[in-house]
């Protein structure tokens, strides 16, 4: 199989994110004009979605904190049902982040601090998947 396919197999397989893909192909075709060898070299391991939780962080200007940690999946049905609110916490701020897309993120093995807001009136949010 060349290299091409066993890469576009890995991201079909859910082994590599697509943005690994781009890069490995990116590398392949400026190797391939240096020489024509080149290693391709899979992940050991690729974290399963169903272990990953979403820590949302939010400190508000008159200093009230809210620390939500949430499955992964758990949060996916919760956001999308639209029952998810917490009280205390500016709705506008909220209403602008896009949560699918941060799950979809997730899912694709982004990792790590994917939002920090701060906004005018001084609000933190911060949400983080781990």
């Amino acid at each position: 199989m060349s290299e091409k396919l066993r890469i576009l197999e890995m991201v079909k397989d859910g082994i590599i994110s697509i943005e690994e893909a781009d890069r490995l192909l990116r590398a392949l075709d400026q190797s391939k004009e240096k020489d024509n060898s080149v290693e391709v070299i899979v992940p050991k391991y690729k974290v399963d979605p169903k272990n990953l939780s979403l820590k949302i962080r939010i400190l508000s200007a008159d200093g009230d904190k809210v620390n939500v940690n949430l499955p992964l999946k758990f949060a996916k049905a919760a956001f999308k049902s639209g029952s998810f609110k917490m009280s205390g916490v500016d709705q506008d701020i909220m209403n602008q982040i896009d949560i699918d897309q941060i799950i979809q993120m997730a899912e694709e093995g982004q990792l790590g601090e994917l939002v920090d807001i701060t906004s005018a009136d001084g609000d933190i949010v911060k949400i983080v998947v781990e």
